[in-house]
């Protein structure tokens, strides 16, 4: 048995361990600031009612009413990046609620933008 090469490799094994440990919660945080994609109630679940307020700021933009969106749901919110919500990022949220939580695929927001 070679003690040093023994040494070095669960010294190894819990360095990873930690690091990967560090960067689970750096993304957690990150995730946490930035919300969730689609997510527009921030309930931490994406669905039809998420769906439902991206139509309201919508409708309300129309209509010329001030909007109360925050800076987040519009990021959260604005799913194919043009800067915009509408009924294109409604429908799109809807397509993942549907695919994800009804259906159960594990879809990503890539995949169904692809």
């Amino acid at each position: 048995m070679n003690m040093k090469r023994d040494s070095a490799f669960i010294g190894a094994f819990l360095a990873a361990v930690f690091l990967s440990s560090c960067n689970s919660a750096i993304m957690r945080k990150m995730n946490e600031s930035a919300g969730i994609r689609g997510d527009l109630n921030e309930n931490g679940v994406i669905d039809a009612d998420d769906a439902q307020i991206t139509l309201m700021f919508y409708v309300d933009s129309l209509s010329g009413m001030e909007s109360n969106i925050t800076d987040q749901q519009m990021t959260v919110g604005d799913i194919n990046g043009d800067h915009f919500i509408d009924p294109v990022d409604a429908q799109l949220i809807l397509m993942y609620y549907t695919k994800h939580q009804l259906a159960g695929l594990q879809i990503t927001w890539e995949e169904l933008l692809n």
